[in-house]
């Protein structure tokens, strides 16, 4: 997974690598957190942008389906208390 500052430059920085077929991809403000699906693994990851933050998730596997199932597409709420 990567990412692009805004300038007009465009600088590309690997987040996360082997993770498979990407289909869906989401960000939650809130937590600074990317959340992805992957076709090749079938599931659903979050991963935080900022891993010095004092909750950050480091590639955590959030739903694993059957190898049958294959996730596209994903909807985020981003709601909190």
């Amino acid at each position: 997974m990567q990412r692009a500052h805004r300038s007009r430059r465009v600088v590309v920085l690997s987040l996360v690598g082997y993770v498979g077929s990407v289909e869906g991809l989401a960000y939650h403000r809130g937590w600074d957190t990317l959340y992805w699906t992957s076709y090749t693994t079938s599931t659903i990851t979050r991963h935080t942008v900022d891993q010095s933050r004092s909750v950050a998730y480091n590639r955590n596997t959030v739903v694993t389906m059957s190898g049958e199932d294959h996730p596209r597409a994903f909807v985020l709420d981003e709601c909190q208390e």
